[in-house]
């Protein structure tokens, strides 16, 4: 059987859930799992680094870690 593969646009909002919440860390296994590729560009890079380094967030992550 071929192996399906999956494309997943995201956005900021999706991807600090990920980071803080405990019901997104299953997606984890997904990753690991599955042939799935995230779309991603640059303005959604730069608009993530700018929403981790904000003040409210460090309660919750480390920002290198958010980073890499």
């Amino acid at each position: 059987a071929e192996k399906i593969s999956y494309k997943i646009i995201t956005d900021t909002n999706i991807l600090i859930s990920y980071l803080i919440g405990k019901k997104l860390k299953s997606l984890r296994n997904l990753f690991e799992k599955e042939n799935i590729e995230f779309i991603i560009n640059e303005k959604l890079i730069e608009e993530f680094v700018r929403k981790v380094t904000l003040p409210k967030f460090r309660n919750y992550f480390e920002v290198d870690k958010a980073l890499n």
